[in-house]
């Protein structure tokens, strides 16, 4: 119980950082460091302190185009979130913000060792559209909009790019819609 409660503590600083973060309040953007928390001094004791952190980081790097960053950690940490926590909804966004670098940096730099990994992540999401999950179509059309563009296959990326935005902002998920359009942006 005390462990659960210090768990939920670090987890809410964590946020509450990354919120100053989006919002302007802290020197480095995708370093969880300021006035709440300190990424150099937490305790992460546990696998899902590890993977919570990791997938706040995540995010930042998402949001703020540190791609090479976050292809790099979700290269390392692979599906760590979901291993730590089954079952939990907060994976299938971990997963969908490890193939947003992953795609960025693929189509940037060409290396196998992105495109693989994004590949895996496609694949994932896929999966989850045929076993009935409705929440992660937005995720398909983006990473099927960023394979079609590593294949050169423009037009069909650009129509891709669009659903996803257009999927996404109906969805509610404008979060997500506002990463797709800056991906879009890139491919443009």
């Amino acid at each position: 119980s005390q462990m659960r409660t210090t768990a939920s503590v670090t987890y809410l600083r964590m946020m509450l950082q990354a919120i100053h973060n989006w919002t302007g309040q802290s020197e480095n953007t995708v370093v969880l460091k300021g006035d709440i928390v300190d990424e150099d001094d937490l305790l992460l004791p546990s696998p899902i302190d590890v993977a919570l952190f990791h997938y706040i980081k995540s995010y930042l790097f998402a949001v703020f185009g540190s791609f090479e960053r976050g292809a790099e950690l979700a290269i390392q940490k692979t599906d760590e979130f979901a291993k730590a926590s089954p079952g939990n909804a907060a994976a299938v966004h971990d997963t969908f913000l490890r193939g947003i670098p992953l795609f960025a940096m693929a189509r940037r730099t060409k290396q196998a060792k992105y495109k693989n990994h994004a590949k895996k992540i496609l694949k994932t999401v896929k999966g989850w559209i045929s076993k009935g999950n409705p929440n992660v179509k937005h995720y398909v059309s983006l990473f099927q909009a960023e394979q079609s563009a590593l294949d050169k296959k423009y037009d069909a990326a650009e129509n891709l790019f669009r659903e996803a935005i257009r999927v996404a902002g109906r969805g509610g998920y404008v979060q997500d819609a506002a990463i797709a359009n800056e991906r879009y942006a890139d491919f443009l």
